[in-house]
């Protein structure tokens, strides 16, 4: 991890989607080395449409979507159809859903989305010029320094596609650990709670 550089990243706090096609899935005969062209880890909305979804949706019907899509995460869009975050479906079921469906005394199926999702403003987002100039151990170092398992792109101010930690494991068959990390006060008490609850 030492040879690889974390890319230069901030985030933006709502930008527009842009608009893409559907295409298949993208077959690999080989495994990539992490030496290779971090593009080649890149989801490119202009040839693979993400999932989209409402961030009033509750969580039952986000996962039944989830479900029937196949996909592993959606793009969370706001009334103006402008990008807000990323709803990994592993959060789902995870403490955070447990956790606010027991504190807002509601059926676990009913918890809007837009608790559950990561605000895209705690996002690495780096542009598609970077990510041309780098490596797929740059996005992994990258991704560690942030603590997250996405990597927005962007170009000209427009989120253009989406790097997830899961997509870099599946090309190179490589291991990716990101040390997630409390952010916030809320983040950190939730995380002595849950520490709580176990013990």
């Amino acid at each position: 991890m030492s040879s690889y550089t974390a890319l230069s990243f901030s985030a933006l706090p709502i930008v527009k989607n842009k608009s893409a096609k559907h295409a298949g899935p993208q077959f690999l005969q080989r495994k990539l080395s992490w030496n290779e062209s971090a593009l080649n880890v890149l989801i490119d909305f202009s040839f693979q449409r993400p999932l989209e979804i409402n961030q009033t949706l509750e969580l039952d019907r986000a996962e039944a979507l989830l479900e029937a899509t196949k996909a592993r995460y959606a793009c969370v869009m706001n009334s103006d159809n402008e990008l807000v975050g990323i709803l990994p479906k592993q959060e789902l079921y995870g403490r955070t859903a447990i956790n606010m469906a027991r504190d807002l005394r509601i059926p676990h199926g009913d918890v809007s989305i837009d608790y559950l999702m990561i605000p895209i403003a705690k996002l690495p987002l780096v542009s598609r010029q970077q990510l041309q100039q780098a490596k797929i151990g740059d996005v992994v170092a990258t991704l560690h320094r942030s603590g997250q398992d996405y990597l927005l792109v962007h170009d000209d101010n427009e989120i253009i596609g989406i790097v997830p930690a899961l997509r870099i494991v599946e090309l190179t068959g490589e291991s990716v650990q990101i040390p997630h990390h409390a952010n916030s006060f809320v983040e950190i008490m939730n995380a002595v709670r849950h520490r709580d609850a176990i013990e």
